[in-house]
Formats: structure tokens, C-alpha cells, sequence
């Protein structure tokens, strides 16, 4: 385990996608999509999120950016 651990290493991502910065280009992403309601995220949070993505207005899942 810890030598497939260490080989994944480059390659796995744990974080906010939406927000982090799109440093280069990718052919996937795999994931679970967040079906958390942007209403309750920190106010700051959901501020910052729509102001990214158009996709987000009224009431919506994170998925839906």
C-alpha cells in the first residue's frame, strides 16, 4: 500500500476544485459530484463562488459549477 501511495502522489488532488486555479490542462476529473446546497456555504464562500461561475445564481447544488 505505501508504494502505490507513493506512486499516486503526483497525480491525486484533494481540495476545492472550484476553486482552485486551472493550472494546466486535463483530460478528466474524477470525483464525486457535491450535492450541497450553495445556500449553505459560508456567506464569504458562496460570494466568492458566484462570482466565478455564471452557472450559480438563485438556489443551486456546487455541481451545477
Amino acid at each position: 500500500m505505501h508504494t502505490a501511495a507513493h506512486l499516486a502522489q503526483p497525480w491525486v488532488r484533494r481540495g476545492d476544485f472550484l476553486l482552485a486555479p486551472a493550472q494546466s490542462t486535463f483530460d478528466a476529473v474524477v470525483g464525486n459530484p457535491p450535492y450541497i446546497r450553495i445556500e449553505r456555504s459560508a456567506p464569504a464562500l458562496r460570494a466568492d463562488y458566484r462570482a466565478r461561475y455564471q452557472s450559480i445564481y438563485d438556489r443551486a447544488d456546487l455541481y451545477v459549477a
